[in-house]
């Protein structure tokens, strides 16, 4: 006689062999597991601040399982890895601002059956804005003073003007 059946990894199975009066006497049982195909996974892979670390970055990722049960989910950077058992979203980190980061999916039962986001990376500092960027917040000037500044960083404010304030011979 010979059974086939699909099975799930990890699972206990039994089978009961019987058999009485002349039906009875010695059996061999064989056994042999092929393992189903990889189904690849996908990963998208996002790289995001948090407004609460301009220190470091955070890779926001969303899967989509194949066909294992459980994968790890880990990168090159260290060796922290998040397990992932469902389709979703994932958050790791954090990561130092400007590290390049490569992400990888892997089907826990066949290491082949993988897949990767790459080149991943931000800068999550905050740029500092001068403190003369707009009209409402230009330096006073006097006869005579010399102005040192920047304009690094500045909030884009559309078509440029001449003065903020009162000119001379402009009105406002």
């Amino acid at each position: 006689s010979e059974l086939t059946f699909a099975s799930i990894l990890n699972e206990p199975y039994y089978i009961l062999i019987s058999g009485q009066g002349e039906n009875s006497g010695n059996f061999t049982l064989s056994v042999s597991c092929v393992p189903l195909p990889c189904e690849t996974p996908s990963l998208t892979a996002e790289a995001i601040c948090e407004t609460e670390d301009s220190d470091n970055f955070y890779i926001e990722t969303e899967a989509t399982l194949g066909n294992g049960n459980t994968y790890t989910l880990s990168n090159n950077f260290d060796s922290n890895t998040l397990n992932v058992e469902s389709n979703g979203i994932y958050q790791i980190g954090p990561f130092p601002n400007n590290t390049i980061v490569d992400i990888t999916l892997t089907d826990n039962a066949d290491e082949t059956c993988h897949t990767m986001a790459s080149s991943l990376s931000a800068n999550c500092i905050t740029p500092t804005v001068p403190p003369n960027d707009l009209c409402e917040d230009a330096i006073s000037l006097s006869c005579g003073q010399i102005i040192s500044g920047t304009t690094v960083n500045a909030t884009p404010a559309g078509t440029p003007i001449a003065a903020c304030g009162t000119v001379p011979g402009v009105s406002g």
